[in-house]
This record gives structure tokens, sequence and C-alpha cells, in this order.
């Protein structure tokens, strides 16, 4: 490879990010230059990086992101309140079968349906919310790396680090957390503003987070392995209750953090 074309590759998005050798800086599999080789996937990417951008042209735009995340992660809130209501009904109908009261098959027939209903409509929501949120976190990620090189992980960690076992325990915590607190630093440091770094905030929701998780793991555990007296379905919807219980506080928590760090974002980029 010629120094001409290193150079166009340290420019180029499909980059990878660190210390690498020359002939291994691309992120594109199996795709090597030759000597004297120009790089089709330069040339036909309208979104490649240049030496002459300025920051501003590469950071990309988040407001409306976070907008749509806000506003799913309320749409499932919505839902956690229709699906509280629906355990406690449904905590009261398990009480009087236990109880040998009166009861028909049609209320058990109704009971079920509204469950399903309410369960796969807050599955989709869920899925729904998930992936706007990941997209809004990778951009906010994204954008930070235009400003230093000294993030703690890659970008592709920012959606990554929620699917991979034991890291999206602490991953997705430690990303919000750089991110608060660089962006904070950066916008003190430029725009000479000083912002309240305390992040309080994100400890609160990602302990919320956390807790819910396990909780709703637990409770789908327990139908799926164990549910099959009336007093198993019992200790399954006290599941279900105290889960949605705290998904209500951790909704109102998730979008208060987005809501701070999209100002602070918007901040840094005016």
């Amino acid at each position: 490879m010629t120094e001409e074309q290193i150079g166009i590759c340290k420019t180029c998005l499909n980059r990878k990010t660190g210390s690498f050798e020359p002939q291994d800086i691309c992120n594109l599999r199996g795709h090597v230059l030759a000597e004297e080789e120009s790089c089709s996937y330069f040339d036909l990417d309208k979104s490649v990086i240049t030496d002459t951008n300025t920051i501003e042209d590469l950071v990309r735009p988040n407001d409306q992101r976070a907008k749509l995340a806000v506003v799913m992660v309320a749409l499932v809130m919505v839902v956690n309140v229709m699906t509280l209501v629906s355990s406690y009904m449904q905590m009261n109908l398990l009480q009087l079968v236990k109880a040998h009261g009166k009861y028909t098959i049609t209320d058990l027939t109704n009971n079920d349906l509204r469950v399903r209903a309410i369960g796969i409509t807050f599955l989709i929501m869920y899925i729904i919310s998930g992936i706007v949120f990941i997209r809004w976190f990778r951009r906010a990620y994204y954008n930070l790396h235009q400003y230093t090189d000294y993030c703690e992980h890659s970008e592709g960690w920012a959606a990554g680090a929620w699917f991979v076992p034991i890291i999206s325990i602490f991953r997705p915590y430690q990303i919000m957390k750089e991110l608060w607190n660089e962006t904070t630093d950066l916008i003190a440091s430029k725009k000479g503003i000083e912002l309240n770094q305390n992040s309080s905030l994100i400890g609160a929701w990602w302990t919320l987070w956390v807790i819910t998780s396990l909780i709703g793991n637990f409770s789908l555990r327990h139908v799926f392995d164990k549910a099959k007296t009336v007093d198993d379905f019992i200790s399954s919807t006290t599941f279900d209750l105290v889960s949605n219980t705290i998904a209500i506080p951790l909704a109102i928590v998730t979008i208060l953090m987005i809501r701070a760090y999209a100002k602070r974002e918007e901040l840094l980029n005016q």
C-alpha cells in the first residue's frame, strides 16, 4: 500500500479504530488493498470521512432520535400501567379460585385473553422501544467519538453491549456515564459553560433497569418451568406486579436521562 492509500484509509468510515498495521486497517471483511489499487468502496461511499471535514461535518443529528426514544419509552410506560392493572385483576381472580369462590369459565377465558393481548402489545412496544433507544444511544456515542480520540470503547459497543452476556450487566452503564461526563467536560472546555457533573440520574436508571430485568426474567422462568398450581400462578403474578411497579419509575427516569443528555449534546454541537 502506498502512503497515499494509507492516508485515505485513515479517513474512511470503514476503518478500524485503534492502532493497526496499514494492511489491517480496513474493517470490511476480506477486503485488502493491493499496491497501486484504488478503493472502490471509498469511491462509492458518499458518507466517507475525508481529512477536509470539520467536526461539524462529522457529527450526525441526534435530536429526532432522542425525541422518538422519549415517545417510545412513554408508550411502554403506558402499557406497563395497563399490565399492572391486568395483573391486579388476575391476582383477584386467582385468590377467588384458591378460596373456592364463585367464578365462571368465562371469567377465566376473559382473563387469559386480556393477559395475552396486553402481553403481546407490551412485547411489540418493548422491542420497538429498545431498537429506538439503542439507535439514539449509538448515535450519541458516535458523536462523542468525533470530539475526542479517548473514548473507552468503540462505537459498536454502544449497540452490541446490550446483547453480550455478562457484559450487558455493566457495559451500557459505563458508556452512558462516559457520555455524560465527557460531554459535560467538553462543554466546559469548548463553551466555557460549567454544568452539573452529578450522574446520579444514570445510576438510578441503571439500578432500576437491572432490578426490573432480574425480576422479569425470574418471573418468566417461574411461569414456564414451575407454574402448575394456583399458588404458583399467584407467585408469578406477584412478581409481575412488582416488576411492572418498578418499570414505571424506570421509564420516568429513562425519559429524564434522555432529555438531559440531549440538551447537553445539543449545546455541544451548537
